[in-house]
């Protein structure tokens, strides 16, 4: 029996994004709390 592929995973971007937001959650000063997310 063959096996399909998930279709209902995460992409690599959105996966490191969703990483990126919980460290920043974790953040205790909140002048950096979001910097990850918004600076380019």
């Amino acid at each position: 029996m063959k096996q399909e592929k998930r279709k209902d995973y995460l992409s690599w971007d959105e996966y490191f994004m969703a990483i990126a937001k919980l460290s920043a959650m974790r953040s205790k000063d909140p002048s950096t709390r979001c910097r990850c997310l918004y600076s380019k």
